[in-house]
């Protein structure tokens, strides 16, 4: 396998592909999400993910890792196959019910076949005001 060509990876409260054409539209992007407490879990969200420069059958993960302690907190996958190393692979992969322990920053990962092709950051933070709309503190 020629090494993939991470596109990108996006946190949204929504991914929407279209059937005909496997369009997708990404909906209320974000970087962060609040909590009055913790533990807690937030209506279902997605991820968009992107790669390019891959041909043949491949696995593929969605790892979310708190970062000081090293814990997954979500985990998904599956496969895709790709016939022209040109095409592009987006993924919209939910996010439901995902409960964050604590307040910090957590690594997404994009795997393809073990290997990590991308990443980036989510931060929860305590607030001392309102929740989110939706978010769920859990007793």
């Amino acid at each position: 396998m020629s090494e993939a060509v991470f596109l990108g990876l996006l946190t949204a409260e929504k991914v929407i592909t279209e059937e005909k054409t496997q369009r997708k539209t990404i909906v209320g992007t974000f970087t962060t999400l609040h909590s009055r407490s913790f533990p807690c879990r937030f209506p279902p969200w997605w991820v968009y993910a992107s790669v390019t420069n891959v041909t043949g059958e491949h696995d593929f993960v969605i790892n979310l890792v708190h970062d000081s302690s090293e814990h997954v907190v979500f985990s998904a996958g599956g496969k895709v196959n790709v016939r022209d190393p040109r095409a592009v692979i987006e993924l919209g992969i939910p996010m439901p019910n995902v409960r964050f322990p604590q307040p910090g920053s957590y690594n997404l990962q994009l795997k393809l076949d073990g290997s990590t092709v991308g990443s980036r950051v989510l931060y929860l933070k305590e607030t001392q005001g309102e929740d989110q709309p939706g978010q769920r503190p859990e007793s």
